[in-house]
Order: structure tokens, then sequence, then C-alpha cells
């Protein structure tokens, strides 16, 4: 992952408050695939693998679903501009905006176990890991088996891969909230 600056001037205090007394859309092992949780259970039970899953990921969905994750795991909260309770302005990043993004909200004893992202990958595509919280011990996120840790708030790092290995827990006290943003042409 490449460092590309800290951002932190242009999150607002408000926003944390606003998404930590929101509820987002909960992403649970299905959350890509289906919206009705009796079509998730049916497919879990048949282990069901869906066509959007790239052949490169296909080893690590079929893992992913053979575990011991259920329809019922809440892995974290997504807030995306459909649901976000604010207007999102972020100055000089509102060029990123043009892209897909989406927050996530993950409370302490959520995980997402180790997945690469079932989107299909884009050819030159750039994509962006933006911390809203500092980093704080049991705040884990594994990024292509590196281990990110010590980062601040604001700080944004940039990746290239639509479909990289990672995943994340929070085993800490407080909620991490992240941003992520795929955007096909911008890069920092």
């Amino acid at each position: 992952m490449k460092y590309c600056g800290n951002y932190k001037h242009l999150i607002k205090p408000q926003w944390i408050q606003s998404i930590l007394e929101s509820k987002g859309t909960l992403i649970t092992p299905f959350h890509d695939y289906v919206d009705d949780p009796a079509v998730a259970a049916t497919l879990l039970k048949q282990r069901y693998i869906p066509e959007r899953v790239n052949a490169k990921n296909q080893e690590q969905q079929n893992l992913f679903l053979s575990g011991v994750y259920n329809s019922n795991l809440i892995m974290a909260e997504m807030f995306t501009a459909d649901n976000l309770p604010f207007e999102l302005d972020l100055g000089e990043l509102n060029k990123f905006l043009i892209g897909d993004w989406w927050i996530i909200k993950q409370m302490p004893g959520q995980y997402m176990p180790i997945h690469r992202d079932t989107a299909k990958p884009v050819k030159n595509n750039h994509r962006f890991w933006f911390p809203w919280a500092d980093y704080e011990p049991g705040h884990v996120f594994l990024h292509q088996g590196k281990f990110i840790d010590n980062y601040s708030a604001g700080d944004l790092f940039q990746y290239n891969e639509d479909d990289d290995l990672h995943g994340s827990v929070n085993l800490s006290l407080t909620p991490r909230i992240i941003m992520q943003i795929s955007e096909h042409v911008i890069t920092c």
C-alpha cells in the first residue's frame, strides 16, 4: 500500500458522531449477492457460489462460505450515498467521490474474514483505504498478508488491485470507521 498523505482536516467530528449514532446497511457473508435473508440462508446451506465471483477468488470464496460463518453474522455496517446521514464534502478529495465509495463502521467484536472483493476487477483501477479514526490496539486490518497499523485518522493509502486479499477485525473497545474508495482513474 502506498501512503498518499493525511487529510484529517477534511473529516468533521460531527460526521463521526452521526455514523456512530446511525444504522448502516448490515454486511453479512452474502451481502454482495442477495438482499433477501431467506435466499442467503438457502445459498449457505447449498454452499452455492454465485456467478458474480470471478475465477481468481473462487477458492477463497469457497473457504469463506464453508467456514463457521452463517447468514446471521454481522461483519460491519456500510454507509453509501444512499444511506449516509449527512452531506459528504471532502474538499480537495471530492474528485475521488465520482467513483464508488463506502464507509464501514465495525463495532467491537465484529470481523470480516480474509476475502477478495467479489466485484469484477477493473483494469488499471485504483483503490483507496481512508481511516477516519486513529489506530488503536485491536483495530486489525490485513492487506495482502501485511498488518496495517500505526495509522492516523485521515491517512490515505492507495492500492492497485480490486481483488487484493484483505480482512479486518475489531478486537478493541472502540468502533473502527474506514472509508473505501474505488476510483478508476485518479491516483495519489
